[in-house]
Order: C-alpha cells, then structure tokens, then sequence
C-alpha cells in the first residue's frame, strides 16, 4: 500500500484523510521550519553584536595596556 493509499492494484481513487494528514504534516514541518530560522537569524544578530563589543573592549585594552607601558 502506498503512501497515499493506493494499492498495487489500481483503483482510481485516492485516499482524501491521507492526502490531509499529509498536508497537516507538511503544515506543522514548515512551521517548525520557520521557527527555526527565526532562531537561527537571532542568534547571529546577538552573535554579532557579542563580537563587536568583545572587539572594542579588546581595542581599549589594547589601548589601555599601550598607555600604560609607555609610561615606563
């Protein structure tokens, strides 16, 4: 029997509660998709804006550490 509840002997008709519980399905994966990348794209945006500020804190210690040695 095939997914769509044809047997191998052809009847003509298809199975209409498979081929809805297949749609449902499909529904519910493309919305745990999405879900998905919306998560995804979050985490980049946050991940980048952590990368940018770990960068400027490693440039006024940078600048800090210069100073301070310069004085030596």
């Amino acid at each position: 029997m095939s997914f769509l509840g044809r047997s191998s002997q052809p009847t003509g008709a298809v199975n209409q509660e498979r081929v809805e519980m297949a749609m449902q399905e499909l529904d519910m994966i493309t919305d745990v998709f999405n879900k998905l990348v919306s998560c995804v794209s979050k985490f980049f945006e946050v991940n980048k804006k952590v990368g940018e500020k770990l960068q400027g804190m490693g440039a006024n210690a940078a600048a800090t550490s210069q100073s301070a040695f310069g004085s030596l």
